[in-house]
């Protein structure tokens, strides 16, 4: 680490001593603390942006195929558990049913239990089939926006996210915001305008860091919620019959649509969202003050992502 920074230290003060002999001490001091924090903190913001990237692109691959739950042994097997002692509770309802008609209980509340339990009898054996077939319909969804943003499957979701956020275009490793090598050396050491520059891409780094870990969670954690839902099915479709399942019924029907619709809801809105920079990237294309002070255009996209 001293080696690393003291190599960095080197080429801003290099930077610096070339700066100072075309421009005012002031704008190349605050330029050169500038230059010192990109070259040594953005390269690693850069490498855990790639790795954050890479996970959400696995989490929202993963997340949106279902399908192979329904093949895992140990989830077919849970939901028959489950299914079995639902049908045990059945048992014990047409007992009650049986007995109720005997003794002439209310004949009203008797014919009206035993239609939703003959009902939920009916779809507790297809419980596993019809949850798998709404979680089916929104990765349906959302595979149509996720191939949309994605080009294909050209190009990954992280990937794209950095292109149209503009982080690649407005940094450069080594020279800083849009520099290029040979320009005047205002462009490289620019003072209070590449400082602010230079914060605000690592702070827009570290945004987008987070954002990525986030929405990773949040698909890793839909995954591991449907593997639950697939297995608890029964409690579901038996919970309006059975007494005392009712909330958890309604728990369960809850966390279903709240988790099959976060996909393509998700990603509906991040195509909106990247339909709009791209928009108004194409109306606006760049602002800045190059001209008479060197500095380089930035996009406005940069700063509206911000």
């Amino acid at each position: 680490p001293l080696a690393y920074f003291g190599e960095k230290a080197g080429e801003v003060a290099a930077n610096f001593a070339t700066c100072f002999t075309r421009g005012g001490f002031s704008d190349c001091f605050v330029g050169a603390i500038a230059d010192f924090i990109l070259k040594s903190v953005q390269p690693f913001l850069s490498l855990a942006l790639a790795v954050a990237g890479g996970i959400l692109d696995q989490a929202i691959k993963f997340a949106l195929d279902t399908t192979w739950l329904r093949d895992v042994t140990v989830i077919k097997d849970g939901w028959k558990l489950i299914r079995d002692l639902a049908n045990m509770g059945f048992i014990f309802l047409l007992l009650y049913i049986a007995i109720s008609t005997i003794l002439q209980l209310s004949s009203y509340n008797i014919r009206s239990m035993l239609t939703r339990l003959i009902i939920a009898a009916v779809l507790i054996n297809f419980s596993f089939f019809f949850t798998g077939v709404i979680m089916d319909a929104g990765n349906i969804i959302a595979n149509n926006f996720y191939s949309a943003l994605t080009s294909n499957n050209t190009i990954s979701l992280s990937r794209q996210f950095t292109l149209f956020v503009k982080l690649d275009s407005t940094y450069n490793a080594a020279n800083g915001f849009d520099q290029t090598l040979g320009t005047p050396l205002g462009k490289v050491l620019g003072g209070k305008e590449y400082l602010t520059r230079n914060l605000l891409v690592i702070i827009l780094t570290s945004i987008s860091i987070y954002v990525f870990f986030s929405v990773a969670l949040l698909f890793i954690g839909r995954s591991i919620t449907f593997v639950f839902l697939l297995m608890l099915a029964p409690i579901g479709f038996v919970g309006k019959v059975i007494p005392g399942l009712s909330s958890a019924a309604d728990k369960w029907w809850k966390n279903l649509w709240h988790q099959t619709l976060l996909a393509p809801v998700f990603l509906i809105l991040l195509y909106l969202v990247f339909n709009l920079m791209k928009v108004l990237d194409m109306a606006v294309p760049s602002i800045g003050t190059a001209g008479s002070s060197g500095q380089p255009n930035v996009p406005i996209t940069f700063y509206f992502n911000f």
